[in-house]
């Protein structure tokens, strides 16, 4: 049987990591794919400098699993230089990023501006980049630093470190790519939701996202997504895909649940969490509605004479203002908890410890607290968002659906869930063991399929131009 060395395209500025969102999807669909009987190698691409940040996967599978750039030896006898090669290495990555982002910026005006003005602008660019290639070239010629720039002249273009690789086919888990696609390569859709809620991101990145994620659909040699919703909505609604590129996989819940014991939770449980809580992890992004909660919980406070409860976020992203307003305007900001981003464990004892999990998004592919809420024995309620509906259907009756643009619905579900919290609870748990009749070994063997199919198509269309 031969090999299959398939690459997943990591790097986006910042490396995805097994914390949330997509890089969850990454970390478990790896796991599966390595535990298959079939000889298959993963490469996955990251960040320059983010190398030992994706290592705890080689572990498992160090001869099966490479990290590309490649991790660096230790240098010997000096953990400090080590380290501060890696710091290095991450800070000229994160300047390159920042000038992704000024380019951005740059071409946004250009757009917005007057003749004039764009010209200037255009002008200021241009500097930019050459003041960057100047600084870079001007480093590659000192006599210490050099020889190592010099070596390192590769590392920072993700392009040619995926075409060293010398992978079978990619993985592109994110379709937010400035780089043209290699071939060939199978593109995760997950949503369009920078054309449903144009606020969700910042306008510079809306405009690249409208650029280049019909690019590389275009390039992908097939397109998939994990959602009925979306393929109807998204890849054959707004980017008018044919369906004979589109593939859909079904996904499973999570395997990286820690374990952890109600007792290991309290102790980890943030010493200001005093009162009950209803939890949302989730990034700060408009569409995922932290709003609606927090106008809730006013609401439960004031008119539904419930003032027992508090409420705990968690999620990239610092809380937007208009969020805070909301939360001094109702008097909140000693029940309103933002906790930033938490690992797996922390993740695991706020659960253990909530007493339920609202999720209230307007437009999702799915939701992965839905499964870690079940996971950890905690009550669950979510939006009745079609996507949703889709991924809890075979939970039946036992799943809670609210109208997300409701908050007094939403309050009313938190009074629900304060009455019947036990039966509630029970009736959750013994529906769930049929969403984990799906596991991620099996959710990678679809992938698989497609990763060879992806192969057949690349390798018939070359034969194609031969002839």
């Amino acid at each position: 049987m031969t090999t299959i060395r398939i690459g997943v395209w990591c790097d986006y500025g910042v490396t995805l990591t097994p914390t949330e969102g997509i890089g969850v999807f990454v970390a478990n669909l790896v796991e599966g794919l390595l535990s298959l009987e079939e000889k298959i190698e993963v490469t996955l691409l990251v960040r320059p400098g983010d190398q030992y940040i994706a290592g705890s996967l080689q572990k498992n599978y160090p001869h099966r699993l490479q990290i590309v750039p490649p991790i660096w030896p230790q240098i010997p006898g000096s953990p400090a230089g080590t380290n501060s090669l890696q710091a290095g290495v991450r800070l000229i990555a994160r300047v390159l990023r920042m000038t992704q982002g000024l380019k951005r910026r740059f071409d946004l005006l250009e757009k917005k501006s007057s003749l004039a003005y764009s010209s200037i602008l255009a002008v200021a660019r241009k500097g930019t980049s050459v003041l960057i290639t100047a600084f870079w070239r001007i480093l590659k010629g000192l006599p210490f630093l050099g020889p190592t720039c010099r070596r390192f002249d590769g590392l920072f273009n993700p392009t040619i470190v995926c075409r060293n690789a010398a992978c079978d086919v990619w993985l592109i888990p994110n379709d937010r790519l400035i780089h043209t696609l290699p071939n060939p390569s199978v593109l995760v859709i997950h949503d369009l939701v920078q054309v449903h809620y144009p606020d969700a991101v910042p306008e510079d990145v809306r405009a690249e996202l409208l650029k280049v994620v019909p690019l590389r659909a275009a390039e992908a040699t097939l397109c998939a997504c994990m959602s009925r919703f979306i393929w109807d909505m998204d890849l054959r609604g707004v980017l008018k895909l044919p369906a004979e590129k589109l593939r859909l996989i079904r996904p499973a819940p999570p395997s990286d649940f820690p374990s952890i014991t109600s007792a290991e939770a309290l102790r980890l449980k943030p010493p200001n969490l005093t009162r009950p809580y209803f939890f949302y992890p989730a990034a700060f992004r408009s569409y995922k509605n932290h709003g609606a909660l927090i106008d809730a919980l006013h609401i439960l406070r004031q008119r539904l004479g419930e003032d027992s409860y508090d409420l705990v976020f968690t999620g990239i992203h610092t809380m937007p203002k208009e969020l805070k307003r909301k939360i001094a305007d109702h008097g909140l900001p000693e029940r309103v908890h933002v906790l930033g981003c938490v690992n797996r464990r922390m993740l695991a004892a706020l659960y253990r410890c909530a007493f339920a999990t609202i999720v209230p998004s307007l437009y999702e592919q799915g939701s992965f607290p839905v499964y870690e809420a079940l996971h950890w024995g905690c009550p669950i309620a979510c939006s009745n968002i079609p996507a949703l509906v889709e991924q809890c259907q075979p939970l039946g009756d036992a799943m809670i659906y609210f109208d997300p643009h409701d908050p007094e619905a939403i309050a009313r579900v938190m009074l629900q869930i304060r009455d019947d919290r036990k039966a509630i609870l029970a009736r959750q748990q013994a529906v769930k063991p049929v969403l984990w009749q799906r596991t991620w070994q099996d959710a990678a063997r679809d992938w698989l399929e497609v990763f060879r199919e992806a192969m057949e198509l690349a390798s018939a269309y070359r034969t194609s131009l031969v002839a």
